[in-house]
């Protein structure tokens, strides 16, 4: 009788360690085909940032800073903003940065 429970808690155990490996071939699977998306999104954007600089170049050597082209209106303007300098306020008044600074907890997605 022990022989018998030994033997069906063997094969329960075994078929937990399967179980365990499929689910990590199926994750290892995921991260790869993640991998790949990620290869294919960064070549994506490397490709129409070089477009996007072809059509800089030619409306920087026609001085325009926009272009009708068909149904398109291409525009390359200056856009001008205020930003705080958060480096320059921090040298300046230092106990001040430091009273008005809070620390923030967020959550950082990354696969090694």
């Amino acid at each position: 009788m022990e022989t018998i429970i030994v033997v069906i808690e063997e094969t329960k155990v075994n078929r937990a360690e399967e179980q365990r490996k499929q689910e990590e071939q199926r994750m290892i699977s995921k991260i790869e085909q993640l991998k790949e998306l990620e290869q294919l999104i960064e070549e994506a954007k490397a490709e129409a940032e070089e477009i996007k600089d072809e059509i800089k170049v030619e409306m920087f050597k026609r001085s325009i800073d926009e272009m009708k082209v068909g149904k398109y209106i291409v525009r390359w303007t200056e856009v001008l903003s205020n930003r705080f300098d958060s480096t320059a306020f921090k040298k300046m008044f230092p106990q001040v940065y430091k009273d008005f600074t809070k620390q923030v907890a967020s959550r950082r997605f990354s696969i090694s």
